[in-house]
């Protein structure tokens, strides 16, 4: 057993390591399954550690992981608006709620997309808005982290929304998005309960829309945007800054080239 896993991490640290760096600073979406690596499935725990271990492993020591562990816990759908940033879970799938529970990870306080953060990164978590130009990912965009899409079936990171914001706070409203105000409880690592507002640019529910994938995808050259697979299973690499570049750009071009009204 223990061979096998070895050639199986081999696998992906040979490919992964052409485009992952000792030292890199990575933000990571990712569906896991869709790797179909039956022989890892002895349980989720075992198969998500063996994950985070590959990318530690390519990062080293000094490198960061960020990852979403979003949880829309104070949304206008809900009557109880708790984000218990301990216990409340992701929904962003079992590695996000795998690495919750690690000791060396901490939460971002966004009650709608948290982020989990591993390494040593001199993040400022002292912020009020999940997109906004103090937000986490405003802070990744100036580092310059790279984005890991990893087994997801098309190519959206959530730094679109990053993007999305300051084009509707500095060049025209965005009629698709909008940000709105959220009022909810938080329970902290202290176990203090305390009442708060948070704001995130989100859809526009007057409006049914879709976002078009292709066209996200193919406005990236190849030597820009790399493109991977593993197992059939689609891993999508590039800088933040050159992903939100080249998509503002677009969005200067035609507001709504990447969406498609209904």
């Amino acid at each position: 057993m223990d061979s096998d896993l070895s050639v199986i991490r081999k696998k992906y640290t040979d490919i992964l390591s052409n485009f992952i760096k000792k030292n890199d600073n990575i933000y990571i979406e990712c569906d896991l399954l869709n790797f179909k690596e039956k022989s890892l499935l002895i349980d989720k725990s075992f198969f998500c550690k063996f994950y985070l271990e590959i990318f530690r492993e390519l990062i080293g020591n000094n490198g960061t992981l960020v990852t979403p562990s979003f949880s829309y816990s104070w949304g206008s759908d809900l009557k109880r608006k708790i984000f218990n940033i301990i216990h409340t879970p992701s929904k962003c799938g079992i590695f996000s709620n795998y690495i919750i529970n690690e000791t060396d990870i901490l939460r971002t306080h966004d009650p709608m997309f948290s982020l989990l953060v591993s390494g040593p990164y001199d993040f400022d978590f002292n912020y009020k808005n999940s997109f906004g130009n103090d937000s986490l990912y405003k802070q990744m965009h100036d580092a310059n982290f790279k984005i890991l899409h990893f087994g997801l079936p098309y190519f959206d990171p959530t730094f679109i929304h990053l993007v999305e914001q300051n084009y509707n706070d500095n060049v025209e409203t965005l009629d698709y998005r909008k940000n709105y105000s959220f009022d909810g409880f938080y329970v902290d690592s202290f176990n203090n309960e305390y009442y708060d507002h948070w704001w995130s640019f989100m859809r526009n529910n007057s409006f049914k829309y879709k976002y078009l994938y292709s066209k996200i995808e193919n406005i990236f050259d190849p030597k820009i945007l790399s493109k991977i697979s593993i197992n059939n299973a689609k891993i999508y690499i590039i800088n933040s800054k050159n992903f939100c570049e080249i998509y503002y750009d677009k969005l200067l071009e035609d507001k709504n080239f990447f969406i498609k009204y209904e």
